[in-house]
């Protein structure tokens, strides 16, 4: 994951906030969180629903 403000591949892990992982912009300094994608399925929900079709 980039920096969100900057677009920086350089980062440092710092942290953890409500079980998702903080991370430090070595650039420009700014703190982001991870942040997952509610809409992605993992394979194996995609995998039963086929099944189920």
């Amino acid at each position: 994951m980039d920096c969100p403000k900057c677009g920086s591949v350089h980062k440092s892990k710092d942290g953890a906030v409500s079980g998702r992982q903080r991370y430090l912009c070595r650039q420009c300094g700014y703190h982001y969180t991870a942040v997952r994608k509610s809409d992605v399925k993992s394979t194996e929900v995609h995998r039963m629903a086929l099944e189920m079709f």
